[in-house]
């Protein structure tokens, strides 16, 4: 069986063994803390603000990320940041906003694929 090692940041090397005498709070902080590091893992719930990330073409203007994600609800707010290639975009509720995530994540806009999640 081949050794695995984890290193986390404040707690060192941690051997694989170790992980399964580690209650479950303490997994689930380490999980979470890996999973920001990474930007992967489990979304945050679901709430009425989305992060759109794969917004990397020059020609993307807000009016049209407005015309795309106002077909799933009222939008509030939208904050475009361009040198990031994302956006934040606030509706009026969760119902809308997740309405938007499950038809909009991973459709292709201007060459790119989408991702959109919760955000924290």
């Amino acid at each position: 069986m081949s050794e695995f090692y984890l290193y986390i940041i404040g707690l060192g090397n941690i051997d694989y063994n170790d992980l399964s005498t580690m209650n479950k709070g303490a997994l689930d902080q380490i999980y979470q803390n890996l999973s920001s590091l990474l930007g992967k893992g489990v979304e945050n719930k679901e709430c009425a603000v989305l992060y759109v990330k794969g917004l990397e073409d020059e020609n993307i203007k807000v009016q049209m990320l407005y015309n795309i994600f106002s077909n799933f609800g009222n939008i509030k707010k939208i904050i475009f940041i361009r040198r990031q290639a994302a956006a934040l975009i606030e509706y009026e509720n969760v119902e809308y906003a997740t309405k938007a995530k499950d038809y909009l994540n991973n459709i292709v806009f201007m060459g790119k694929p989408l991702r959109v999640i919760f955000t924290k």
